[in-house]
Formats: structure tokens, sequence, C-alpha cells
């Protein structure tokens, strides 16, 4: 059973893609439905494809078939994940003093489809959303800073290790800027992603994303996540779907 906490929206009312899809990802390999993927296990790229919007605050069934996930609610599938492969270099790092800088020239303070998304939602408090904010550092390319906090942390922990899937969605919603996002909403189709190395409370992390090429509708990007040292502690490429500014209203 996946249960995705209203916390952590994308669109008012269901989940955000890059944290539902780290959530579904970590059952990968995983021998039974109802264990969870522990922090330390090796790192593995895992393809997650979105089919329709995860809804917040429901129990959805999760059936494992060896490395294949499908996430289902009444009988409708939701979600799927399995192994998958990165077939782009991590891209060229931005210094933390560049993204943040890059953060006052982020598009979503003036104009942003779903202001309450829990990654990069203007109205999200401290300490609540993530509140990450890219902006551009070059043509269909941008980057943020992101300094993940001890909110982050289940309750208890005291590793300072962030979970995985914040990481993931930093990444994705990174990715969602590299084009006009306030003019073109999209919603996250299939992702491709790994978090190598767990991100500290407290580090100091860049996220760079770019476009990697258009097909009418659909926007293929990549984005990599650096610590304040300039390793890279996670990757993604994402396919999103653009669609009609009132289809938030509908899957909201």
């Amino acid at each position: 059973m996946l249960v995705v906490p209203a916390r952590f929206n994308g669109p008012p009312r269901s989940a955000n893609g890059g944290y539902v899809a780290s959530r579904v990802a970590s059952y990968v390999g995983v021998t039974s439905a109802d264990e969870t993927a522990p922090h330390g296990v090796e790192p593995r790229a895992v393809t997650v494809v979105l089919r329709s919007p995860v809804p917040l605050d429901t129990a959805l069934d999760v059936t494992v078939d060896g490395a294949d996930v499908t996430v289902e609610l009444d009988g409708v599938r939701l979600a799927e994940a399995r192994p998958g492969d990165l077939d782009t270099d991590p891209l060229e790092p931005v210094s933390y003093a560049d993204a943040a800088a890059a953060r006052e020239r982020f598009a979503g303070r003036v104009r942003h489809p779903m202001p309450t998304c829990f990654g990069c939602g203007p109205a999200r408090g401290e300490g609540d959303g993530l509140r990450i904010a890219p902006g551009a550092v070059g043509e269909c390319r941008v980057a943020t800073s992101w300094l993940p906090d001890e909110s982050l942390l289940p309750d208890g922990d005291e590793s300072g290790a962030i979970p995985a899937e914040f990481a993931w969605t930093v990444l994705d919603c990174t990715a969602g800027w590299a084009w006009d996002f306030g003019a073109e909403a999209a919603l996250l189709g299939t992702v491709t992603g790994i978090v190598d190395e767990a991100p500290y409370a407290g580090d100091k992390c860049v996220a760079v994303a770019g476009v990697l090429g258009r097909e009418g509708r659909k926007v293929r990007t990549a984005s990599t996540l650096y610590d304040s040292d300039g390793r890279v502690l996670g990757r993604a490429q994402s396919v999103w779907v653009v669609v009609e500014p009132g289809r938030f209203a509908a899957t909201a």
C-alpha cells in the first residue's frame, strides 16, 4: 500500500510528480509490497511512468512482480516502474553563488500554474515546501540553490540524510522550469532517475536542468543535483506533456 500525504502535492489535490515517482521507484526490486526499500540500498536508475494524477491521502494498491511495479486505485493503473538507464552525462555544474543568484530570475513568482506545489510553489512557507526557484542560466537552461532542512527528516532520524524522494522532487521541479512553464504548463509523464548519494540537512546543494528536445506537446529534459563540493548526488531524464491550463482544475 502506498499513501502520498497531502503535504506533497503538485497540483492542489494530486501528488507532486517527482515525489510520487521516487516513492514508486523505491519498490523496484523489493520482494514484497509490504516492504519498503531501506536507505543504503545500492542505487539504481529506475524508470517511472505516471499514467494519471495520483490522489493524496489515499491508499493505493502496489503490486511488485520481480523488478516491475504497478500502482492502482480501484483497478485503474496510475503508475508503473521498472529498472531504467540514463543515456546522458551529468549537466555542467553551476556554482552555489550563481545558482542562488538565478533564484531572483524565477519566473514562477510572477506566473505559476500551481503556486502551492510542494517543490517549487512560491505560496509554500519555509519549512513546509521546498521552495526551490529555478532561474535562467542560459538558453533553455536553469539552476537553483537548495538548502534542505531538518523538516524533511523522518521523526526520530538524527542522521541528517535527506530521503531520496526529496532529491527526486528537486530534480523534477527544476526540470519543469527549463522552458516557459508558466505559459506552457505540463504534467510529468515519464522520468528515469537515480539518487547516488543522499544530501544532508544544511548542505548547500545546486540543481541544474535543461531541455533536450521537443516533439509536439512532449518536452524532454535532463536535470542534475550537486552538493557544495560539486559531487553529483542525483540525475534524472524526463518526458513532460504540455496540457491546457484548465486541465489543472480538472486534475487538481
